[in-house]
């Protein structure tokens, strides 16, 4: 047994020590500096942005609709103008909504969650909504683009929204509330 053993550490020894040593040498990549892995995502940021502007333009065209663009990128028009007060950061915000995909995939409702109640700035929900939900009347229906970066980003909500959707909302504020 045990010189069947050496004989067998012998054979691997020289397997090991005969293979060539340019056999399994990988050429080294070249590693980037901190600055260029920076510039390198940063530059990949704007192209995923540019790509999802092109595409909230397309959907926009092919829907003949007007919409005004946000500072950050959201896209809104009111539909139908409220007689009630705006809300403000804190405000008790309740909604009326639905949800698709630009591809008109339908994700969520009212119908079917329940309508919306949260506090503007201190809420989960996309920061593009509440974005738009300062600029409407309560009583105010509106149709709202939100952009992937202000809604789920890369990663999505885990359910019906994927990475790097943008989203549809047709919404009605119902009721504002001052905090």
């Amino acid at each position: 047994m045990r010189s069947s053993l050496f004989f067998f550490a012998i054979i691997c020894f020289g397997i090991i020590a005969c293979r060539n040593p340019e056999q399994n040498h990988k050429p080294e990549q070249p590693v980037m500096s901190n600055a260029e892995l920076k510039e390198s995502l940063i530059n990949e940021s704007r192209r995923r942005m540019r790509e999802e502007v092109s595409r909230i333009d397309n959907w926009i065209v092919r829907n003949n609709v007007e919409m005004t663009a946000t500072e950050t990128g959201v896209r809104y028009r009111i539909l139908e103008e409220g007689k009630g007060p705006f809300p403000a950061l804190l405000s008790r915000v309740k909604l009326d909504y639905s949800l698709a995909l630009l591809d008109g995939t339908q994700c969520y409702s009212s119908d079917s969650t329940g309508s919306l109640n949260f506090i503007l700035g201190q809420s989960s929900e996309p920061s593009g909504l509440q974005e738009v939900l300062l600029k409407l009347h309560e009583g105010s229906t509106a149709q709202i683009i939100v952009p992937s970066y202000l809604g789920y980003g890369l990663t999505g909500d885990g359910d019906c929204i994927s990475g790097d959707e943008s989203l549809l909302y047709e919404v009605k504020l119902v009721q504002v509330k001052p905090n």
